[in-house]
């Protein structure tokens, strides 16, 4: 069994065909992220549908930026309402994307709407998808400073010390088709402890001419376990289980 620990199955666009890829995989799960209102309501009415997804809801750090305050403030009342409802979900995608500012005052809305999903990840003990770019010191600091519990930062391409700090805190860190071909990427691999890796696609994003998709897991998996000279079936067991117990699936 394998999961998709990062992507964004609502924005697929042949799922169905996707899905049975990706069951033929083995990938049984997928953990679907949102990134603003509109998709917020897609993954929620994706997830009641289909129960091999798991839905994340959240507001990105560039879509804070492009969406209206007001809708913004909308995005973060209806997401604490589902776990006020006790809809079994995550929190994703968030974060900071310090590439995507302009100025200081860019970086501080960015910084509000991070916080404010971090409250909610620590009110219900809900663990939380991070985007970082550019940004990940700024972010570990404010998630050290929150004491959230349950933390992933996703697509993962820091530092040593970074990824160091990352687990010594017992958070964890994905890795993608990214690790197919930069060698950043595989140095990572190599070196993280293996219970604090999951594995994800970041689907559909467009990697090396073709469209991401589930059924990558494998593939992923496959040039893990070999970076490492360690058994898929070991590979799989752990980065399953490490996303069954932080999803809580």
């Amino acid at each position: 069994m394998l999961i998709d620990a990062h992507s964004h199955f609502n924005d697929l666009k042949d799922p169905v065909n996707a899905l049975e890829r990706a069951t033929k995989n083995r990938v049984e799960k997928v953990v679907s992220n949102s990134v603003d209102w509109k998709s917020n309501q897609q993954n929620h009415k994706i997830s009641q549908e289909l129960d091999c997804i798991h839905p994340c809801f959240g507001l990105h750090p560039k879509n804070c930026l492009e969406q209206t305050q007001s809708k913004n403030q909308k995005t973060i009342e209806w997401i604490q309402k589902q776990f006020e409802e006790k809809t079994k979900a995550s929190i994703g995608e968030t974060g900071l994307d310090f590439l995507r500012v302009e100025n200081a005052f860019q970086r501080k809305i960015q910084e509000k709407w991070f916080e404010q999903q971090l409250e909610i990840a620590k009110q219900f003990q809900k663990p939380i998808s991070i985007h970082c770019r550019q940004a990940i010191p700024r972010a570990i600091e404010i998630v050290t400073q929150k004491k959230i519990e349950k933390a992933l930062f996703h697509w993962f391409d820091g530092t040593p010390t970074e990824l160091e700090t990352i687990c010594s805190n017992g958070y964890l860190v994905s890795i993608g088709p990214s690790v197919l071909t930069q060698q950043k990427i595989q140095k990572i691999a190599q070196n993280v402890e293996l219970d604090h890796l999951v594995l994800e696609t970041d689907a559909p994003i467009q990697f090396n001419g073709k469209k991401a998709e589930p059924a990558w897991i494998r593939t992923v998996a496959t040039k893990i376990a070999a970076i490492r000279s360690e058994s898929f079936k070991k590979i799989a067991h752990s980065t399953t289980q490490n996303a069954i117990r932080f999803f809580e699936l």
